[in-house]
C-alpha cells in the first residue's frame, strides 16, 4: 500500500509534526509513504512540495490574499475559506497512491470543492473543529451542532456572514461521508453531535509519538542543562494557542506546597510575567501565546524532564499528543 498525506506545512504547527511523525513510523514499518505539502522546510526526498520560484511565490500570495482580503487573521479565532482551486487535486488523482490521507489541508491548499474532486480513498484527520465548523478553525457557540442558519448568528457578528457561507459550501459538496479520526475521544464527541458529520465514520486515534525519544531521563541533567538549582520545585506553564483571558493566578497549596518560596517557574514561551508570592504564582499577561505545537521537540523535552509539574492553559485541546509526552517523561 502506498500512502500520500496531505498537510500544509511539514514543521510549521502540531498538525505538521503530528503528520510528519506518523509519516516516518509508516515508512520505518514498511509501508511507502509520502508527504504533500505547500511549506516545505525539510529535505527528505518522500516531502514533497513546491519546486519551483513561481510555485512558492503563488502558494503565499494565495494565502496572504485570502487573509487581508477577508481579514481571517484577525481576532480570536483564525478562520479558513478554502476558495481558491488548487493544483494539488490533479496531482492526486493521477498519481498512483492507495489512499489519501488529509491533515490540515487550509491555508488554501485545497478548497471545499478540491475535497469533493479527489478519486482516491480518503481518510481525514482533524486537528481542530474546521472540518466541521463553517469557517472557524475553533468555535464556543453551537452553530456547528445545530446548523448555520441567520438566526442563530452570535450577536457580536456583523457584517457577511463568512462561516454560514462556508458551512453551506460544505454542505454543498461534500455528499459522499469520508472516514474521520480524531487524535482525541473530545473531539471525536465533537465530530458526532455536529450537524455536518454526525452520519460520517469517525474513530479516535491518538497521534503517532515515538517512545524511543520521549522516556523519562534524569532530571538532574536536564537542571544542569538549563542551569536550575538541583532542589527546586518547577512549573512549566504550557500555553496553548489561545490568549489568555487575563490575569491567572493559582494556588500554591494545590499546586506544589504550602510555600512557594524557592519554587522556579519556566516559561519557555515567553508569553507570561511571572510573580511568586507568599501564598500563591501570579502570570501576567504580556503578549498573545502561540500554539505548543510549534515547540521544538528538543527544547521542549529538555524542560519538560526538568519539570515537576506542568500546566496547560489552553480552553481546548485537539491533541493528545503533550499529555501522552508527559506521561512518558514521568511528570
Amino acid at each position: 500500500m502506498k500512502i500520500l498525506h496531505l498537510n500544509f506545512s511539514d514543521t510549521n504547527g502540531g498538525a505538521a509534526r503530528a503528520a510528519h511523525r506518523l509519516h516516518i513510523a509508516l515508512i520505518e514499518n514498511g509501508v511507502k509513504s509520502e508527504l504533500l505539502v505547500c511549506e516545505k522546510q525539510r529535505s527528505e526526498k518522500n516531502v514533497i512540495g513546491p519546486k519551483s520560484f513561481f510555485s512558492k511565490f503563488w502558494l503565499q500570495f494565495r494565502v496572504e490574499l485570502m487573509t487581508k482580503l477577508f481579514s481571517l487573521g484577525k481576532g480570536p479565532v483564525y478562520r479558513s475559506l478554502a476558495i481558491l482551486p488548487s493544483r494539488w487535486v490533479k496531482f492526486i488523482n493521477e498519481s498512483d497512491v492507495d489512499l489519501v490521507h488529509l491533515h490540515w489541508i487550509n491555508g488554501e491548499m485545497l478548497s471545499v470543492k478540491d475535497i469533493s474532486r479527489i478519486q482516491k480513498p480518503i481518510v481525514w484527520t482533524l486537528h481542530d473543529m474546521w472540518g466541521f465548523c463553517g469557517a472557524e478553525h475553533v468555535s464556543w457557540d453551537d452553530r456547528w451542532k445545530n446548523g448555520y442558519n441567520i438566526n442563530n448568528r452570535p450577536v457580536h457578528e456583523s457584517g457577511f456572514d463568512l462561516n454560514r457561507w462556508t458551512w453551506l459550501r460544505k454542505i454543498k459538496y461534500w455528499k459522499k461521508p469520508i472516514q474521520i479520526i480524531t487524535p482525541s475521544n473530545w473531539l471525536t464527541k465533537c465530530v458526532k453531535q455536529s450537524k455536518l458529520m454526525q452520519n460520517w465514520p469517525c474513530e479516535t486515534i491518538p497521534n503517532t509519538i515515538d517512545t524511543k525519544f520521549w522516556k523519562q531521563v534524569d532530571k538532574n541533567f536536564s537542571r544542569r542543562d538549563l542551569n536550575l538549582p538541583k532542589n527546586a520545585k518547577v512549573l512549566e506553564l504550557g500555553f496553548g494557542g489561545a490568549e489568555l483571558a487575563g490575569d491567572l493566578q493559582m494556588s500554591g497549596n494545590t499546586l506544589l506546597s504550602a510555600d512557594t518560596n524557592g519554587n522556579i517557574i519556566l516559561d519557555p514561551n515567553g508569553t507570561g510575567q511571572v510573580q511568586i508570592e507568599a501564598d500563591r504564582v501570579v502570570i501576567k499577561t504580556t503578549k498573545t501565546a502561540t500554539g505548543v505545537g510549534n515547540t521544538g521537540d528538543v527544547a521542549g523535552s529538555i524542560s519538560w524532564d526538568a519539570t515537576n509539574l506542568y500546566v496547560c492553559t489552553a480552553n481546548y485541546d485537539g491533541s493528545t499528543v503533550i499529555w501522552k509526552k508527559l506521561v512518558l517523561q514521568g511528570i
